[in-house]
C-alpha cells in the first residue's frame, strides 16, 4: 500500500453495487442461499490468464456471467493504473465511533448487495462433495468486521457442515469490531496478523493457532486497498496457506459503478461516501485480476464476473500444491 497503515487491513466500505439482490428475486425478496450460485457462469477463453451480511443470492441471469479458466504461464509484472490514495478507514488513528458507524452501513450493504455471495458460492460448490468426518477449515485475510466468516458459519450450521475459520486482521479498530461481533464463538476465531508479513504463518502459531494449513484462503474486498506489487504478494501468501483453493472477491472498476456508489451512499457519513467512491476507483477489471494471479504463480485460475453488483470472484491454486 502507499502507506504503512493501508497494508494492515481490508475494509469493505467500497462494496458498491449496481443493484439490489432483492430486486432480482422480485420486489422485496430477501437474499437466499438456496439454489445455484449467483456467481456460477458459462466458460470462456482468453489468451493468457489466469465481506457482513448473511444470505446468498442465486438470482442473476446466466447470460450476465462470465468465467475464464486458464493455466498460468511465466509470471509477468503486474501493473495497473489504479489510484494509490489511502482510504480514510485505513488510518491507524481513525476514531472507533466512526469505524463502528461505517461497519453498520457495510453489514447492511453486504446483506443486500452480495458481499458474502462470492465467497459462499465457492464454498457451497465445494461442500457438495465435502467429507463429513472433518471440518472445512479456511482463513479470511483482512476480515474487517468478521461478517463473512459469521455468515458462512450460519450457512454451514443449517446444513450440518462443520466449518472452522481464522478471521485475520491487524488494524486495531477493526479487530475491536470483529472481536465484539464474534465473541466466544466456538468455530470463528479472530486473530491479529498482517497479510503482507512473510512470517504470517509463524505469527498465527504464536497466537495460539493449532495449524496453519487451511483448505481455503479468502480475501474479500481487501486487495483493492493494496499497491499492485502487494496484491501479488498477498495472493502468493494465500496460495501457500490454502491446500485446496484461494478465493479472492473484490470490486469491478467501471464508470457505472461510480454512479451507483454515489446513489448507494446518499445519507451516509462523509467518510463512508469518500471511501466507497475511492474503493470503486481502486477496484480491478477481470483481466487485471487474471494478470495478478499469473504474477503470483497461481494455477487453475477462474474468474467469475457479476456486473450487476460490480464484483468478481477469482479462485485458483498454488502451482506448488497441484496434484500430479
Amino acid at each position: 500500500m502507499a502507506m504503512a497503515a493501508l497494508h494492515k487491513r481490508r475494509t469493505s466500505v467500497g462494496i458498491i453495487l449496481g443493484r439490489s439482490e432483492a430486486g432480482w428475486g422480485g420486489a422485496g425478496a430477501a437474499p437466499t442461499d438456496r439454489g445455484g450460485s449467483a456467481w456460477a457462469a458459462s466458460a470462456g477463453k482468453s489468451g493468457r490468464s489466469c465481506r457482513g451480511g448473511e444470505g446468498v443470492s442465486s438470482l442473476v441471469p446466466a447470460g450476465r456471467r462470465i468465467v475464464t479458466r486458464v493455466q498460468a504461464t511465466d509470471p509477468q509484472p503486474f501493473r495497473t493504473n489504479r489510484p494509490t490514495d489511502p482510504e480514510r478507514m485505513d488510518a491507524p488513528d481513525v476514531p472507533q465511533a466512526e469505524i463502528a458507524r461505517s461497519f453498520r452501513f457495510i453489514r447492511m450493504v453486504n446483506r443486500w448487495f452480495g458481499g458474502t455471495s462470492a465467497c459462499m458460492g465457492v464454498l457451497r460448490r465445494e461442500a457438495r462433495t465435502w467429507p463429513r468426518d472433518r471440518p472445512m477449515r479456511w482463513i479470511d485475510l483482512g476480515t474487517g468486521a468478521a461478517d463473512i466468516p459469521l455468515a458462512v458459519d450460519r450457512w454451514a450450521a443449517t446444513r450440518g457442515l462443520a466449518v472452522e475459520c481464522f478471521a485475520v486482521d491487524n488494524h486495531v479498530a477493526c479487530l475491536q469490531v470483529a472481536r465484539a461481533a464474534v465473541g466466544s464463538h466456538p468455530r470463528v476465531r479472530v486473530m491479529e496478523g498482517d497479510a503482507l508479513d512473510p512470517n504470517l504463518a509463524r505469527d498465527l502459531l504464536r497466537s495460539g493457532a493449532r495449524h496453519t494449513a487451511f483448505d481455503y484462503a479468502h480475501a474479500g474486498m481487501f486487495l483493492h486497498h493494496l499497491r499492485d506489487e502487494d496484491v501479488v504478494r498477498v495472493l502468493r501468501t494465500m496460495g501457500g496457506l490454502a491446500t485446496r483453493r484461494i478465493i479472492w472477491n473484490d470490486l469491478l472498476r467501471a464508470p457505472w459503478s461510480e454512479r451507483a456508489v454515489r446513489l448507494a451512499t446518499l445519507g451516509q457519513s462523509e467518510m463512508v461516501r469518500y471511501d466507497a467512491l475511492l474503493s470503486v476507483r481502486k477496484g480491478f477489471t477481470p483481466s487485471e485480476a487474471r494478470a495478478a494471479a499469473e504474477a503470483a504463480g497461481l494455477e487453475e485460475v477462474e474468474v467469475r464476473s457479476n456486473p450487476l453488483v460490480g464484483r468478481f470472484v477469482l479462485t485458483a491454486r498454488s502451482a506448488a500444491k497441484m496434484e500430479p
